[in-house]
């Protein structure tokens, strides 16, 4: 016999639904109870008993004289598996507790990255600066006082083109570190904006799931009494017709019979025609 199952469950051989008996071959795979379900599945009882029947198979069986639901655990593994992706089994505020850590440590990877990759620059440039004035003097050549003045000029010119390309090139890597701590502050300022507006979500998760909770409590109370409240008055309903039935059945067997008498038909006075006692007048 068909049934039909969602995409959970991998058995398609059972029904969503099982009534147990005990002594069938199959319930010793049932060892897990609601608390040991919820406990499994990191949810609460509200939405075990939402998806118990529909996204999860149980089985009811008879224990301490009451029958109570029991779940295996392939099928409470297979309901993971299903649900992994869209997180349904987690609770809002856990998701988003645990994202704002992972951007708080992503944050600090990065800040960790770039002052490493701050440090590699910064002695790379050192270095590239001390090598520049260690080879300024072979650049320039020894400087001989007993040498003519013309051999003097052009040495000159060659180390002031030097110490120009060097004041470029640190102008160039201070303006890259000012754009750098500019960005990372703006950085730390999303970062530092989005964190409360993250943990009101959170709030306002929290506050939304007690209200639903509670307003469902509310409609189940508000069922059950609707449900109590129409058993009352179908019994008082037949209670009210027995009791009409009994006085019916009285009267029936207390009050003679009455005989109706049918009355005697009268004929009706014709009303002599006037033409007709015209002529026979003048006849």
């Amino acid at each position: 016999m068909p049934f039909e199952v969602t995409a959970s469950q991998k058995d398609q051989t059972l029904p969503m639904i099982l009534t147990l008996r005990g002594d069938e071959a199959i319930v010793d795979e049932f060892t897990y109870d609601s608390d040991q379900a919820m406990g499994y599945l990191g949810i609460k009882r509200s939405r075990l008993n939402q998806i118990s029947g529909r996204e999860l198979r149980v089985a009811r069986i008879r224990r301490d004289r009451y029958i109570r639901p029991v779940y295996r655990e392939c099928d409470l593994r297979d309901y993971l598996e299903w649900t992994r992706a869209t997180a349904t089994h987690l609770s809002s505020s856990k998701a988003i507790e645990q994202a704002v850590e992972n951007l708080d440590d992503r944050f600090n990877d990065v800040l960790q990255v770039f002052n490493e990759k701050l440090m590699q620059v910064s002695s790379e440039q050192q270095l590239w600066m001390r090598g520049e004035f260690d080879r300024l003097p072979n650049k320039l050549g020894r400087v001989q006082i007993q040498e003519p003045d013309v051999r003097i000029e052009p040495s000159l010119m060659q180390s002031d083109k030097v110490l120009r390309q060097v004041a470029t090139r640190v102008g160039a890597v201070a303006n890259q570190l000012d754009s750098t701590d500019t960005h990372i502050l703006e950085l730390r300022r999303l970062v530092e904006a989005l964190i409360p507006e993250m943990r009101e979500l959170n709030v306002g998760q929290k506050t939304l799931r007690f209200d639903f909770d509670k307003r469902f409590e509310a409609l189940s109370v508000m069922v059950r009494d609707f449900q109590k409240l129409m058993v009352d008055h179908a019994v008082h309903q037949r209670e009210m017709l027995a009791e009409l039935s009994a006085r019916v059945d009285e009267l029936n067997t207390d009050v003679a019979p009455i005989e109706v008498l049918t009355p005697r038909r009268v004929p009706r006075r014709v009303k002599p025609n006037a033409l007709a006692l015209r002529r026979y007048n003048a006849e």
